[in-house]
């Protein structure tokens, strides 16, 4: 008999949800829905999210779990029965399986006769498991900060409204709290008109409508199009595509328009302007085409259905203009209070302001910087001095105004003070670049004494913390220690050092950065790979991802699946094997004695390549043994009778996986 299948749809409505759970929400939505149905036949599955709903369409559901007769074994056969009578261990298994001790069966297992019973498994219907596992589905998704409303005992991210779930052409009673289950949607908050459900595409047709974008890719697409075709319009452009991902989540109905503030306001630094632009009101910058500078107009994708109406389209761009033209003002003030002092003078009151707790002032932390400099600028090939004068200020600007008021500006304000100030472009270039990188996306410092600062600022932060047994303790990291891990390896690949952390490092924290080290590779170079070249037991990040991208060329060379068989298994007959002393050995036959000839050539040649970093031309170089390693495995058995030639043998061989073991190991490798 077949099985029917249906189509079906959830939906879960809310009021407006942050733009970070958007996504997030409908993702863990998904997946807690796929385990609740882990036994039934589906489809393909679609996902739906905008900030007042999240929604799943599932294809092809079928109604019941597909049912199965299956035996299961139990305690051995004299266990469970003795003198024919069963025993607490029969007893205990019949009833773990629902069953009485007569369906009990003897059969013949791996290590002799056991009980058995036959088990009845699947058949669940689709509709109950919804019915019992939708309200759990929906509310362990698990937010950083979830909320309680009303009299209802449950919470969520924000207060839920709405609940529907339809299965084919039904829609199934279910509880959420206090909410049942319903059929009707309505659309845009401006727009609220109800209409009965009926399938998947009728509801996103339904939604369009009543002016909401379901579809968030759907959604993205008009965003884009819409501010390409003003930029044309205005020959203008945007930098900070970025803000996209964020701005997609917080409209369910894209218009976007478009604002200005003042001219006079463009004396600000264009950073202040764009950081409060961006973080503060979620628009668009706009520069112009023609030298790239900033604008005093700029873009926002509002969420009003008539934002495209003259009328409604002034208003917004009026209240835009009024909530930036008053922030912006406020800054022109306090960026003019702030330059009244130097930004020494402004780093006084560091001595009152605490770094981390246990962990002294940040006063204390600038000496340490200071005299960390001196070791760690030759290691950057920066100049000393330079580095002392930008740990002595790249602290100071956090007691301005300016960055009480606008806090990612920290850095660029102390390098605007340290510029009127008359420091040296590299001072006021380091203090700015110290904070870099800020995460994976941001690239590292461009100035060799920024580099330098940035590194021992992270350095000197990992060090005090783990001294006073403030590492991270599972997934929580309120100090950012991982990422601080994350900035040291950035910083030695971005610099080309070819630093060894087990040089300056030992204990819990030289695990945790190499911990972290290694996470960068595999997701650069991906796990099989990274494993094989961290086999050396290397802690050099340069050196590891010289050696790593030489792997990833060998690996996409057309015969290497014939050279990873050939060098693998070299490296598997010699895994216990010690000696390599081949000097002076007889061979016996001429293969042995062309592969010793090449590798003594080959081998020089490696080492002059590994001394100069060209790890490509190296593994090149290596790869030529494969020829003669193949004649030689053709021609004779490695392991012979003879102790002797063998031996001989197996160290000739240990000798080239060594040289190979400089790379990767790779017995590690399977494709």
């Amino acid at each position: 008999m077949s099985m029917s299948m249906q189509d079906l749809l959830i939906i879960v409505g809310c009021e407006e949800l942050p733009a970070r759970y958007v996504h997030y929400s409908v993702t863990k939505l998904k997946n807690n829905i796929i385990t609740l149905l882990k036994n039934i036949e589906h489809g393909d599955i679609k996902t739906f999210a905008t900030p007042r709903r999240i929604a799943i369409s599932i294809q092809s559901v079928a109604t019941e779990a597909a049912s199965e007769e299956k035996i299961v074994t139990g305690p051995p056969a004299d266990r469970a029965f003795v003198n024919g009578e069963p025993t607490k261990a029969a007893m205990g298994f019949a009833r773990g399986k629902g069953v009485d001790v007569s369906a009990l069966q003897i059969v013949e297992g791996p290590r002799g006769p056991v009980v058995a019973v036959k088990v009845q498994t699947g058949g669940e219907s689709t509709v109950e498991l919804l019915q019992k596992g939708i309200q759990d589905a929906v509310l362990k998704i698990d937010f950083e900060k979830s909320m309680r409303w009303g009299s209802g005992s449950i919470s969520w991210a924000r207060p839920l409204h709405k609940l529907i779930v339809l299965f084919g052409n039904t829609h199934i009673p279910c509880r959420l709290g206090n909410i049942v289950s319903s059929s009707n949607d309505e659309g845009h908050r401006l727009f609220p008109t109800s209409f009965a459900v009926e399938n998947v595409n009728q509801w996103i047709s339904k939604m369009l409508e009543n002016k909401v974008y379901v579809d968030r890719e759907q959604r993205r697409e008009v965003c884009t199009q819409q501010l390409n075709t003003l930029c044309t319009d205005l020959s203008a452009s945007i930098k900070d595509w970025d803000l996209l991902d964020e701005v997609v989540d917080l409209v369910e109905f894209p218009k976007t328009i478009r604002c200005e503030f003042p001219e006079d306001l463009l004396e600000l630094p264009p950073r202040l302007l764009v950081e409060a632009m961006k973080l503060h009101q979620r628009v668009f910058p706009l520069y112009n085409q023609a030298d790239g500078s900033l604008r005093a107009d700029f873009l926002v994708i509002t969420n009003h259905p008539y934002a495209d109406q003259p009328d409604v389209a002034a208003t917004i761009a009026e209240g835009n203009k009024r909530v930036l033209t008053a922030r912006f003002y406020d800054a022109k003030f306090f960026f003019a209070e702030d330059r009244k002092k130097s930004l020494l003078e402004h780093g006084t009151k560091l001595t009152t302001m605490r770094w981390v707790r246990k962990g002294g002032t940040v006063a204390e932390k600038v000496a340490r910087l200071e005299k960390m400099s001196s070791t760690w600028a030759p290691v950057f090939e920066s100049d000393t001095s330079m580095v002392q004068r930008a740990a002595l200020l790249c602290k100071c600007d956090l007691l301005t105004q300016m960055v009480y008021e606008f806090t990612d500006l920290q850095g660029h304000v102390g390098k605007l003070l340290a510029e009127f100030d008359g420091e040296p472009q590299s001072v006021s270039e380091a203090v700015e670049e110290h904070y870099l990188p800020r995460g994976a996306e941001d690239d590292c410092p461009s100035t060799k004494e920024g580099l330098t600062l940035a590194f021992i600022d992270r350095l000197d932060s990992l060090q005090q913390c783990f001294s006073l047994g403030l590492q991270p303790k599972g997934s929580s990291d309120p100090l950012g220690l991982r990422r601080a891990a994350n900035g040291l390896v950035r910083i030695l690949l971005s610099s080309n050092t070819p630093l060894s952390f087990s040089s300056f490092l030992e204990g819990d924290l030289l695990d945790f950065v190499v911990a972290r080290m290694k996470s960068h590779f595999q997701d650069a170079f991906g796990g099989e790979i990274a494993a094989s070249v961290f086999a050396t037991g290397l802690d050099c990040p340069v050196s590891l991802e010289g050696r790593m991208k030489a792997m990833r060329q060998l690996s996409q060379s057309e015969n290497f699946s014939d050279m990873r068989a050939t060098f693998k298994r070299v490296m598997g007959l010699t895994k216990e094997h010690l000696s390599t002393d081949i000097s002076g050995v007889a061979w016996v036959h001429p293969t042995e004695e062309a592969l010793a000839a090449q590798f003594s050539t080959v081998h020089t040649e490696v080492q002059h390549f590994v001394e100069a970093q060209q790890f490509s031309e190296a593994l090149s170089c290596l790869s030529t043994l494969k020829e003669p390693i193949d004649a030689l495995f053709d021609a004779v058995m490695v392991m012979d009778e003879d102790l002797t030639i063998r031996t001989n043998r197996l160290s000739l061989l240990k000798t080239i996986a060594d040289a190979f073991r400089q790379f990767a190991d790779f017995t590690i490798l399977s494709t």
